[in-house]
């Protein structure tokens, strides 16, 4: 063996240096750039396309280039027309160069089935998906190629929700409409992210149109969680013609689904089909109803009693209610537990900051049963001012005066001001409130062009989708002021039948909801600005077609004429709305510093 002392040979240090450097420019090797290339299906038994394919066929497969693994089959794949035994998919937890459909019963005879696999098959390295890959094959003699396609948005809403799917169903003389509550459709499609369904290898002939959020999911509408839409007149196969669809939640029958206690005094019934109005009565034990409170076609109504008249017997009892509506009688039970021997009366305010444009408004934690204005002051840097005590509603009390900017407010309430329904009054109470100042705040006047021939609901909603603002009412010109500044947007809600509400649809009484208009930008609100937008809503709206004929009562089931329960009620102190002269120019979003309107 033969020894080099690098420290005595400087030829050897130098040559050492130089592969170092080689190396390090050649660097570490990748294996190659990424594969960013989708599976490609090589061949099927039996072939894509393929006719006359016997009904009785156990199973099918399709192999591929390269190992494949399926990914969330239950939210990707669809047969069309659906199976009524699920087919089994594999692979399952592993990778293979084959998929088997093994199919669970018969196929129908004389029909074109599409598997649409969606996004599920991918690549077993990358998972590179092979996106919306549809297998075709008929038991029949040809493969139909008819198509219906459209799009599905949700009534009031801004985005979609997943799962969302269209169905088709014949339409012919076997057809009831009751056949959607029952069976799955005969043609299924997914609605993609941005709302478009397509329906591919259709026979000919007219067909139900309906879309729904298959939350179960299991192809079949449920009403009681899912949202619906329907076209109203028969869809032919072959119609070139887009078709929109909006979703929206369908009014169910009435049934009394529970009782349950809610702390001291209260039991709370709900309901599914919104009644209008109801009757509580107790069977066992008798009790005296202090307050029932029930607005109407809202889904709970609210029982209040008085536990300290009950005696200890009557104690961590099953107590039984009659619940009377209209001609109907339904016996619930719920356990009356055994409660703190008193409540407490709380008062809290239900805004911390108001402005000129609010009132200032505590919530209660029980109905009021009386005010004393002699118990209360209103001060004003310890100036006494004028008000007026009210009770907004059963469980909101609210103390009006004169609010102005830049102010220092403080509101004393002595005990008796508000008693409840057990004769129960709170503590002192001393709220302090600060105003802001005017150049705090921005206001929006919106001109609506083209607007309904009904009432509407002009909403309001910031960028969190609370509402915090809402005129009821005919105005072309609303003005909104003292608004927060930041970024909102708006809702028209159209009230056809001028009933002060917003009906949603009933699908057997062939009934759609009112219509809803979302602004189509967002409204930003600058502090010290006057905004002014002008919403030309016959672009949206096509100029408020009537979307439903007179509503006839006796068309459908008294059960399923329970109206949807009301979006918000025309709202008490409703914004400053003022006549503005019409702008001469329909520009929008064209905002100007504010006028010095300062106090």
């Amino acid at each position: 063996m033969v020894r080099i002392d690098v420290r005595t040979n400087p030829f050897v240090v130098v040559m050492i240096l130089m592969l170092v450097c080689s190396c390090a420019r050649m660097g570490t090797p990748t294996g190659g750039p990424r594969d960013e290339l989708p599976p490609v299906m090589l061949r099927a038994i039996p072939d894509t396309l393929q006719t006359n394919v016997p009904t009785d066929i156990p199973h099918l497969d399709l192999y591929f280039d390269e190992f494949v693994v399926l990914k969330d089959q239950a939210q990707n794949i669809l047969i069309s027309p659906p199976l009524t035994q699920n087919a089994v998919f594999s692979p399952t937890g592993t990778a293979s160069r084959r998929v088997r459909v093994i199919l669970n019963e018969e196929l129908l005879p004389n029909t074109t089935y599409n598997i649409n696999f969606g996004n599920a098959i991918q690549d077993n390295n990358e998972g590179n998906p092979l996106r919306d890959f549809s297998y075709v094959f008929s038991t029949g003699g040809y493969i139909d190629s008819l198509e219906v396609s459209g799009s599905v948005t949700i009534l009031g809403e801004r985005e979609l929700k997943d799962n969302i799917v269209a169905g088709l169903y014949d339409w012919d003389e076997s057809y009831t409409d009751s056949i959607i509550f029952q069976q799955k459709p005969l043609y299924v499609a997914r609605v993609d992210s941005v709302g478009n369904y397509r329906f591919r290898y259709l026979r000919e002939g007219d067909y139900r149109l309906i879309a729904f959020n298959d939350e179960t999911p299991n192809l079949r509408f449920d009403p009681a969680a899912e949202q619906l839409a329907f076209h109203p007149t028969p869809v032919s196969a072959g119609d070139a013609r887009p078709i929109s669809l909006q979703l929206f939640r369908t009014e169910q029958a009435y049934r009394l689904v529970e009782a349950e206690q809610k702390g001291y005094g209260r039991i709370d019934f709900h309901f599914t089909g919104n009644p209008d109005s109801l009757r509580v009565v107790p069977i066992d034990p008798p009790l005296q109803i202090e307050r029932l409170q029930h607005r109407a076609f809202a889904d709970t109504a609210r029982l209040y009693f008085d536990p300290s008249q009950l005696s200890e017997s009557t104690r961590n009892v099953r107590m039984r209610f009659a619940v009377e509506y209209g001609s109907r009688t339904d016996t619930v039970r719920t356990v009356l537990y055994n409660t703190e021997d008193s409540h407490t009366l709380n008062l809290v305010l239900a805004k911390s900051v108001i402005t000129p444009t609010d009132t200032l408004t505590y919530n209660t934690t029980y109905p009021i049963q009386e005010l004393d204005a002699s118990l209360v002051r209103v001060l004003e840097d310890s100036v006494s001012l004028d008000f007026t005590l009210h009770r907004r509603q059963e469980n909101q009390v609210s103390v009006v005066f004169p609010v102005a900017f830049e102010r220092n407010y403080r509101i004393e309430m002595l005990p008796g001001a508000v008693t409840d329904i057990f004769g129960l009054t709170h503590d002192t109470i001393n709220t302090s409130i600060n105003t802001r100042r005017q150049r705090d705040y921005g206001n929006l006047t919106v001109h609506l062009r083209d607007h309904p021939p009904h009432p509407f609901f002009l909403r309001l909603y910031d960028s969190k989708n609370v509402e915090v603002r809402s005129y009821y009412g005919r105005q072309s010109t609303i003005v909104y002021r003292n608004l927060t500044p930041g970024d909102y947007y708006m809702k028209l809600w159209v009230d056809e039948n001028e009933d002060g509400r917003h009906n949603t649809g009933n699908f057997l009484a062939q009934r759609q909801p009112e219509p809803v208009i979302i602004y189509p930008g967002i409204i930003t609100i600058r502090a010290y600005w006057d905004l002014e937008e002008t919403w030309f809503l016959q672009e949206e709206s096509a100029a408020f077609p009537p979307t439903n004929p007179p509503p006839d009562p006796q068309d459908a089931d008294d059960d399923l004429q329970q109206a949807f329960p009301p979006l918000g009620d025309p709202p008490i102190g409703t914004p400053v709305t003022e006549p503005v002269e019409e702008p001469q120019s329909p520009r929008n979003n064209i905002p100007r510093p504010a006028r010095p309107t300062l106090d």
